[in-house]
């Protein structure tokens, strides 16, 4: 006789009875596409893909402006497709998608960049893990696709006197355990429905940028329990949407949008190190798009500095 062989049993009928509550639940994901509609068949088709099936797909196609575009490619009969009808951002658009998917019933929304490959188990490790830690926003493990081995995000915790997160991405030395978290990026985003209810969607007038950071924020403020789970895998095509990093695009929204948010985390106690560390940050990256002969982008994220102070 095996002394064991109950345990085995009532831990088997756990992993079912777990399983049978994932498979109750309404998980919907949301994409935003703006042109690249090659990125966003791939990403779609890794949903579709999933040991734990979505109950539906979401691709907001915030009005591309080139051919062929998501809309005369669409491959698929069975996701929904929601026009904006024109380019609202990414905020905007990701909350038109969200909005959609609660208004469907969902208990969880996934929102997830266009421009990522998710592991085939992701999302069902991703909602096991989250709910047995508790968290009500949870991120996978991101990697960079050119480098699938390589760690592009596992989230970070936000210095409070700075205003940003001091290590964004914890890309050297990533955790191999759920791990509670004060950032996790915008790249992909598991919400339970509470945590949408209780926060509210991103603001919107980021366009581009730091709309991840601003929800962070707010979170934190409300003791939102935000969490890693690092057995959850994803793969990200960096700064698909801007162009590329560095190019003048990524560098205006990226400057203008971390003006915005900066006079949003201004409190009366961390003015003075917050606006020292912007005026070093600013100084270095001039610094370093000279260095590197890249004018454009130069010029880009000054008139971002520029017009983010003014907005």
């Amino acid at each position: 006789r095996n002394p064991g062989y109950g345990n085995d049993l009532r831990a088997l009928e756990l992993c079912k009875r777990v399983l049978l509550d994932l498979k109750a639940l309404k998980l919907v994901a949301v994409t935003v596409n703006w042109n690249r509609a090659e990125d966003t068949i791939a990403c779609v088709q890794s949903l579709k893909a999933q040991s734990l099936p979505l109950n539906k797909i979401i691709v907001v196609e915030n009005g591309s402006d080139e051919e062929p575009s998501f809309i005369s490619r669409n491959p698929f009969d069975d996701i929904e497709v929601l026009e904006t009808g024109k380019n609202l951002g990414f905020g905007a658009g990701a909350n038109a998608g969200m909005k959609r998917a609660l208004a469907m019933g969902a208990d969880y929304v996934l929102l997830i960049n266009n421009d990522t490959i998710a592991d085939v188990k992701m999302l069902e490790t991703l909602l096991e893990e989250s709910q047995k830690e508790g968290f009500a926003i949870s991120a996978p493990l991101i990697y960079y696709h050119d480098n699938p081995n390589e760690v592009w995000s596992a989230g970070g915790h936000i210095c409070q006197v700075f205003g940003l997160p001091l290590n964004a991405h914890h890309r050297k030395n990533p955790p191999s355990v759920n791990t509670q978290r004060s950032f996790l990026t915008g790249c992909c985003l598991l919400f339970s429905k509470f945590a949408i209810e209780k926060l509210g969607f991103f603001v919107e007038d980021y366009f581009m940028y730091y709309e991840d950071l601003d929800y962070m924020a707010r979170a934190r403020q409300a003791g939102i329990k935000i969490g890693l789970v690092p057995s959850a895998k994803l793969w990200h095509k960096e700064a698909q949407s801007s162009g590329g990093y560095l190019n003048p695009k990524e560098r205006y929204w990226s400057a203008r949008s971390l003006m915005k948010y900066s006079k949003r985390a201004t409190k009366w106690w961390n003015a003075i190190p917050l606006w020292a560390h912007r005026a070093i940050s600013v100084f270095l990256w001039t610094l370093r798009l000279l260095l590197k002969g890249k004018p454009d982008a130069l010029k880009a994220y000054w008139q971002g500095l520029r017009e983010g102070l003014k907005a």
